[in-house]
């Protein structure tokens, strides 16, 4: 059955609403969703209240509803490394196609189960299980590492469409400042982005550019280490896996023999002063990379080597970026790089877009595996 354009509306304006119930009553779900996600209570708290898209504008509902493909049924399967992420899955999915099944993450199925919970539709299912390989009809959407999307691809139906969403980070892009206001400003900024979900998302920051010489680099290093330092007073960071915390020492090591590293109790700031100094990717937990970029002119070809994994940048003029970069990567104010309107899915990669085999010589790749799962 093929549904008028504003009967999809209508289908995420559902979706939304449901949102809004959960967010009322988020202290009902707010110990589940510590105990599995591992955050703070005040990180899950602040996340309900700067990361859940409640009240999207029109013109966001039109581009979102513009981007699906409309299908008989759609089977969901979501990833666990941000909570409020099935929001905007499901309202996709239910925007695509009257029924719509879910298969939560076994690390966090809250947040995906409220939701379900809140609407009382019976074409919206909870599933522990989708068999694949009998799929009959429909679309798969998969929100995970690319190994998952690959792995679910290969157990479906030639004739069942497999939308994919993979592994992604996200990059800062701190311009000259000239002024100390300027660069605390960006500081504390780029602190939230940092420190939301403890930066375990698709969209969480993992490198920073800052442009100008080896003092400009420090002086924002400094900077952040400050901001990060009393951000965690109001918001600490929570609990982080073995995998994670041997990142980070590995991480650490790394830098303190090639560069320079801020550390505090809950973050970790790494600097190399040459430029020509391969990338490297900072582990999720509040750690970051700063790079430095001597003019805006060449963050293209820095980036370049990335240019398929980074699905957002955060600037503080991000029109100042959109010439530099391709057309798919999403482009945010900083402190609002993992705040993106609901108009459609986070991931605008096209089908085409492959992984760069630059990830595999990275000293700190392994944690991209963890990205979205």
């Amino acid at each position: 059955m093929v549904r008028n354009f504003q009967d999809q509306i209508a289908a995420v304006i559902k979706v939304v609403e449901a949102g809004r119930a959960v967010f009322a009553s988020r202290h009902r779900w707010i110990p589940d969703l510590v105990r599995y996600t591992g955050l703070s209570p005040e990180s899950i708290e602040t996340s309900f209240h700067r990361h859940l898209e409640l009240y999207p504008e029109v013109y966001h509902l039109e581009a979102l509803v513009s981007s699906v493909q409309q299908a008989s049924q759609i089977y969901v399967v979501l990833a666990s490394t941000v909570f409020t992420a099935p929001l905007r899955a499901l309202a996709s999915a239910y925007a695509a196609a009257p029924y719509v099944m879910i298969r939560p993450s076994r690390w966090e199925p809250v947040f995906a189960s409220a939701i379900v919970e809140m609407m009382q539709d019976p074409h919206l299912r909870i599933t522990s299980e989708i068999p694949f390989e009998k799929i009959q009809s429909g679309e798969v959407h998969v929100y995970g590492h690319t190994e998952t999307v690959n792995a679910i691809r290969r157990r479906s139906p030639p004739h069942v469409y497999v939308r994919g969403y993979g592994t992604g980070i996200g990059i800062a892009v701190i311009p000259f400042f000239a002024d100390v206001v300027c660069r605390e400003e960006m500081a504390n900024a780029l602190a939230q982005d940092i420190c939301a979900f403890d930066q375990r998302g698709c969209l969480s920051p993992r490198i920073a550019f800052v442009e100008g010489g080896v003092e400009q680099l420090h002086s924002f290093a400094d900077a952040l280490h400050n901001a990060l330092i009393q951000y965690a007073l109001k918001v600490p960071r929570g609990e982080l896996s073995v995998q994670e915390e041997q990142e980070c020492t590995e991480y650490e090591i790394t830098l303190r023999f090639l560069g320079k590293v801020w550390k505090g109790k809950e973050h970790l700031i790494g600097t190399v002063e040459d430029p020509t100094v391969s990338l490297f990717l900072a582990p999720p937990g509040r750690c970051i990379h700063l790079m430095p970029l001597e003019h805006l002119a060449q963050f293209p070809t820095r980036i370049a080597p990335l240019f398929s994994l980074v699905l957002t940048i955060g600037s503080p003029d991000p029109d100042a970026i959109r010439a530099l970069v391709p057309p798919w990567i999403r482009l945010a104010k900083l402190g609002k790089i993992q705040s993106p309107p609901l108009d459609g899915p986070v991931d605008r990669r096209p089908p085409s877009i492959q992984y760069p085999p630059l990830l595999s010589n990275c000293p700190s790749a392994d944690f991209l595996n963890m990205l979205c799962v």
